[in-house]
């Protein structure tokens, strides 16, 4: 819905008006496949878990009505969409249309890790699709983590 504030968050989130209203799993085995899991809150969203590391929202929030085999053809629609162009022109043109959308580009993040937590400014995405953190006046590739905007950063 093109009238939705919608915004990416590295490495897999999808959040509306700040909110997640969706998350990518991969998974990569011993063979050539990678293992995608998805969740998508199309009717409503958690509610009172105090667990919860982030706000969360559903389509349902946002006045969007759709049932989940609707949702599933337009998902695989798009999906099939962008492997096309990944397999024709390689990664370059699917990283530009991801930080097109990318949420706090240019701002301070934390990015919090197995043991550890860097902050630094987020300045895009790699070749590989690493996320790219300039901390002390170097860029650093970060693999994994849980990004967090800083409070006064938050819009």
């Amino acid at each position: 819905s093109p009238e939705l504030e919608v915004g990416l968050k590295w490495p897999n989130d999808v959040l509306v008006r700040g909110a997640k209203v969706s998350g990518i799993l991969l998974e990569k085995t011993e063979n050539p496949y990678i293992i995608i899991g998805i969740g998508v809150n199309l009717a409503a969203s958690p509610r009172g878990d105090k667990n919860l590391l982030y706000p969360v929202i559903g389509l349902g929030d946002c006045g969007i009505k759709i049932d989940r085999c609707s949702f599933l053809k337009l998902y695989l629609r798009q999906f099939d969409e962008t492997m096309a162009l990944l397999e024709r022109q390689g990664f370059a043109p699917v990283r530009e249309q991801w930080l097109q959308q990318a949420l706090n580009l240019g701002r301070e993040i934390t990015v919090h890790m197995e043991n550890t937590a860097f902050e630094g400014i987020f300045k895009g995405l790699s070749e590989s699709g690493a996320l790219l953190l300039e901390r002390n006046g170097r860029i650093e590739k970060i693999y994994a983590g849980d990004v967090f905007i800083k409070k006064e950063n938050k819009d």
